[in-house]
């Protein structure tokens, strides 16, 4: 009889751990799931914050790449020789007293020989592109009549 109460004290005493542990246990847990939800949602957000700072760091310095490039051809700009050799390329000006030549056919002679400078040679002289634009404008005004 003693061993039988041994038995049900002791089966009652395991039941009061258990459910004193799953009490702590529940405890411990909700306290586990709103530590989260308050460090959680400002970590998420930290971290958010951290990867748009990096982004726009490196738009920055590709931007800041972009405006050094543009500073040295601002600058390149500045040489008066610069100017002359970009406007004889592009526009087909001579200087005074020159006499400019156009070269027909400019696909036959050797890329060694044809004058290039800092950006491709425009496919015809500007002068031809207005001609074209003209006749082009008047061949319209034809046609209305």
């Amino acid at each position: 009889m003693i061993k039988r109460r041994l038995d049900e004290s002791t089966s009652a005493n395991r039941r009061n751990i258990i459910n004193l542990l799953n009490g702590r246990f529940f405890i411990f847990v909700l306290f586990v799931v709103i530590a989260l939800g308050i460090v959680g949602v400002p970590l998420r957000q930290f971290v958010a914050q951290n990867f748009q700072i990096n982004q726009l760091e490196t738009e920055l310095a590709d931007y800041e790449d972009v405006i050094k490039t543009l500073r040295i051809e601002r600058e390149r700009w500045d040489d008066p020789a610069y100017v002359i050799a970009q406007v004889r390329q592009r526009m087909a000006y001579v200087m005074p007293d020159e006499v400019g030549y156009i070269v027909l056919g400019s696909e036959d002679v050797p890329a060694a020989v044809q004058y290039k400078l800092g950006s491709p040679i425009p496919p015809e002289p500007w002068f031809e592109t207005v001609f074209e634009s003209l006749e082009t404008a008047s061949d319209t005004a034809n046609l209305k009549d």
